[in-house]
């Protein structure tokens, strides 16, 4: 007798426990998401790209990550499809961002500046990476190129 009086109280209290817990688990429940980032589409590869890598930029702004120590940088989103039958090394210190200037600037000196910056990865066939690579000054840039064990493998207009 006392087993079902205890679950018949509990059965009771269940309402009152639930009004009171759900709220709180739903104030708790909120997305802590940048607005900014990236809801849009990855940067399009080229229709008529053709080669071992598949590279498309997008222009991107530039988000301070915590290593952040000053001064102006300018960055492009990229994606990066390794179309080889093997893996494929990405990694920020391979790529390259010309600006309208024509001057050529090395993404590698912008290491860890940028709060959405390209991780540094191996690629297997068919797989592809998303990021932006930044690049020292205040420039706008216009084509992407990203080059792997000295040979350039793929270069992308930014669009």
């Amino acid at each position: 007798m006392r087993t079902i009086v205890t679950n018949l109280a509990l059965a009771a209290a269940l309402p009152l426990v639930l009004a009171l817990a759900l709220p709180l688990l739903a104030a708790g429940c909120t997305e802590d998401a940048d607005p900014t980032a990236a809801q849009s589409a990855p940067p399009a590869i080229g229709r008529n790209a053709t080669g071992p890598v598949g590279l498309g930029a997008a222009e991107a702004g530039f988000r301070p990550s915590t290593l952040y120590h000053g001064g102006d940088f300018s960055c492009a989103r990229v994606t990066v499809v390794n179309r080889t039958p093997g893996t494929l090394e990405v990694n920020p210190m391979y790529f390259a961002l010309a600006g309208a200037d024509g001057a050529v600037r090395d993404a590698g000196r912008a290491l860890g500046q940028d709060a959405a910056e390209l991780e540094s990865v191996t690629l297997g066939p068919g797989n592809m990476v998303i990021g932006k690579v930044c690049a020292k000054g205040d420039f706008t840039p216009k084509t992407v190129t990203f080059t792997s064990g000295g040979t350039v493998q793929a270069r992308a207009e930014v669009g």
